[in-house]
């Protein structure tokens, strides 16, 4: 039996957009259907490059996070766990730059979240043991993965307090304002 899908209609940026998984129950158990290349799920129109999965203690925060050469657009969803899920449009150009999403979000959800290329990416672990699932579009490029401050007043997504636990890299990521000006010295330009 396959598991029913639900899209969700237009959110503040623009392409991005959820699913809805409706699983299949029964006395064994339940059974997802988490991707099939057969629904043409916009940015994934030539498969998945990636699936990676994170394991993340109570107060860690990931992020935000994104990938210039070959831009990398995601489907993410927890597994186990509940979270903070934030994105922001980071592209000029984009009819939606500076728009936010910010959600909590739920294994008990059953719902992944498709971000455009052009989101930086990031969340706050709110239960220990959270599993993050991803699906990447393209393979992950070190040398090309950049990172936002995500306590950036600007942004006003959160604020900062000791008890969160963040990488150095993500400690010390650029401000939305720092990456804009990188952006423009450097002549890169999304796809929107």
């Amino acid at each position: 039996m396959e598991t029913i899908q639900y899209y969700s209609g237009p959110t503040d940026i623009k392409g991005m957009y959820s699913i809805y998984y409706e699983p299949h129950i029964d006395k064994r158990g339940s059974f997802e259907e988490l991707y099939n290349i057969k629904n043409n799920y916009q940015y994934f129109e030539n498969g998945i490059s990636q699936v990676s999965v994170s394991v993340s203690q109570m107060n860690v925060i990931r992020g935000l996070h994104f990938q210039i050469d070959k831009p990398m657009a995601k489907m993410i969803r927890v597994i186990n766990g509940y979270i903070y899920l934030f994105a922001i449009d980071i592209n000029p150009f984009s009819p939606t730059f500076k728009n936010k999403f910010i959600s909590k979000v739920s294994e008990t959800y059953n719902t992944a979240y498709v971000f455009p290329p052009h989101c930086a990416i990031g969340y706050l672990i709110r239960e220990p043991t959270t599993i993050i699932q991803y699906f990447q579009n393209t393979s992950y490029n070190k040398d090309s993965s950049f990172a936002i401050n995500i306590f950036d007043p600007e942004l006003n997504l959160i604020i900062y307090d000791t008890k969160y636990i963040l990488s150095d890299r993500d400690k010390n990521a650029m401000s939305l304002k720092e990456w804009i000006k990188y952006q423009h010295q450097h002549n890169l330009e999304w796809q929107v």
